[in-house]
């Protein structure tokens, strides 16, 4: 039995067979369950049981067990939890401090008995009135760590009186919520992390000199922070690799930077769960215009899509909150999340389940306890603000994450990937927006995409012996109005020193463009640095 005991408080002790009422004798003098005087009196009613990992999801309700398959979110296992028990007294009832207690049970037979967080400090909870949705202090509540939070955990919750009340009558009704034995807590067997690897830039233009591949430790952290209460993940699983940057000479803009991380993220095609994330500091006052792109990638996964994974944002050491969101952003349009529909953000997404982009549930920070109404708050993947995590986002990123961290660990081998027939170990690719206005590279990469014939964008390669037509990937980039990026396998034996010029045409809109081989940029030897 694993037993805790904070501030100093001797509170635990558990004697086998021995109920609350057993403990005390006539006198009510303590004899052995609890330091305290028996189950609070005066029919205290625990109304509600709730969790939280960034989103609060209710366990139990007036009476009831939450069934788990109407869940708003999934329980990630590992990761911080906050617990409330919420009061409800009679009208008739003696305000005064009373001591609860969470009964966790694991897989292995032992178990936790935590007094409520206040009572740790030093101070128990005073009873008084109706517990509020957003006040953390008009309830019982705990915070579990991490490790404390495993699948195959059970629960309960009592309160007992820590000074004498016997001139109030004993409870006739519940002295141990949401039942008299411990009730299983489902959390998630499947764990989940997120690998991020930041591509600094050392920026030198007149009037600006930068380097992002050297953010200070405070930075780093923000932006580990960032994801992690904004993701479906782990505690401290966070992982960022800042060993990869690049030397950028020439005035440049974060759209122009797909161009670059895109080729980095394709020599590492064989990592598959890692996202690169290239920060640009361009000597801005204030975040302004496009802060950050990305391609929308696959929901679910797709193993072979390893080389999708990469966004470009800006970074303002002047507004590190606004960097970091746009940074989490970005990344959710790598994991294959769309805008949330509010702010006349491009490309909404069609299944987002609330009005408004409006959050759904409450949140509840896993960090610092604050909460954040689900009317007043919209999801960070919106251009509406303030800013929280919806109870959609956070399924969404959980499934997309233990996936990902699933094929990370080989605790699966995901599907093979083939490569196209003749193929040549190149992809043409582009962005294209909707007024014409494109740019183009090709670069080397072991894992290209599944292409087909007959997508949004037609791509027809010229060379000396005439014009094909080749298949051809479309991703979103909804953060460029009507922006796509369109990637082209090289295949049938089409090298790119063949290629003379490529047709583009839109099969919806009209669009069309002729772009010369010497607009198209080679990326496939493009320098970058790799620190030690």
């Amino acid at each position: 039995m694993r037993v805790a005991v904070a501030s100093g408080l001797a509170l635990l002790f558990i004697v086998a067979g021995c109920s609350d009422d057993e403990a005390l004798d006539d006198e009510g003098q303590e004899t052995g369950e609890t330091e305290g005087y028996g189950p609070a009196r005066g029919e205290l009613e625990i109304t509600g049981i709730e969790v939280s990992q960034s989103v609060v999801q209710p366990i139990y309700v007036d009476g009831t067990v939450v069934d788990p398959t109407t869940y708003g979110v999934p329980l990630v296992p590992n990761r911080h939890m906050w617990v409330r028990a919420l009061w409800d007294p009679p009208l008739e009832w003696t305000p005064r401090p009373l001591i609860a207690r969470l009964h966790v049970e694991y897989p292995d037979g032992s178990e936790q008995v935590i007094p409520d967080r206040e009572t740790q400090k030093g101070s128990s909870p005073i009873v008084v009135g109706k517990s509020t949705a957003d006040d953390l202090l008009s309830g019982f509540y705990w915070r579990l760590a991490a490790e404390d939070v495993v699948p195959g955990m059970r629960y309960s919750v009592t309160v007992v009186e820590p000074e004498p009340a016997f001139d109030i009558p004993k409870t006739t009704g519940k002295t141990r919520w949401p039942r008299d034995k411990n009730t299983a807590l489902p959390v998630s067997g499947d764990p989940a992390a997120l690998n991020l690897y930041i591509v600094g830039v050392h920026y030198d233009v007149p009037g600006c000199s930068t380097d992002t591949s050297v953010l200070p430790e405070a930075e780093i952290e923000a932006i580990r922070s960032g994801f992690e209460v904004w993701s479906g993940i782990e505690t401290n699983s966070v992982t960022i690799d800042t060993s990869l940057s690049v030397d950028i000479g020439t005035q440049t803009d974060v759209l122009s930077l797909l161009g670059v991380v895109g080729p980095i993220r394709a020599e590492y095609a064989d990592i598959p769960d890692a996202f690169f994330l290239i920060l640009l500091d361009d000597c801005s006052v204030v975040p302004d215009g496009i802060l950050g792109v990305a391609p929308v990638n696959s929901d679910p996964p797709v193993l072979g899509e390893a080389s999708m994974r990469y966004g470009a944002g800006l970074w303002n050491p002047n507004d590190i909150r606004e960097s970091v969101n746009t940074a989490v952003h970005e990344v959710g349009h790598a994991q294959g999340a769309l805008h949330a529909p509010c702010g006349g953000a491009a490309g909404p997404d069609p299944l987002y389940p609330h009005p408004n982009a409006t959050l759904g549930a409450r949140g509840l920070d896993p960090l610092t306890a604050q909460f954040y109404a689900p009317e007043a708050y919209t999801d960070f993947m919106s251009y509406c603000r303030p800013y929280w995590i919806s109870d959609y986002r956070f399924t969404k990123s959980y499934n997309v994450q233990r996936m990902l961290t699933a094929w990370a660990g080989a605790d699966m081998p995901g599907p093979s990937v083939a490569l196209p027939d003749g193929y040549t170990g190149s992809v043409l690719t582009g962005i294209v927006q909707a007024g014409g206005e494109s740019q183009w590279w090709v670069n080397a990469n072991p894992m290209p995409p599944v292409a087909k014939l007959g997508g949004e964008l037609r791509v027809s390669v010229r060379t000396g012996a005439g014009e094909i037509e080749l298949a051809t990937d479309t991703r979103l980039l909804p953060d460029v109005p009507e922006g796509r990026l369109v990637q082209v396998p090289l295949v049938d034996g089409v090298a790119f020193e063949d290629v003379v010029g490529i047709d583009v045409q839109a099969v919806h809109g009209g669009l069309t463009l002729e772009v010369d081989a010497g607009e198209i940029r080679d990326a496939r030897a493009l320098e970058f640095n790799v620190r030690g």
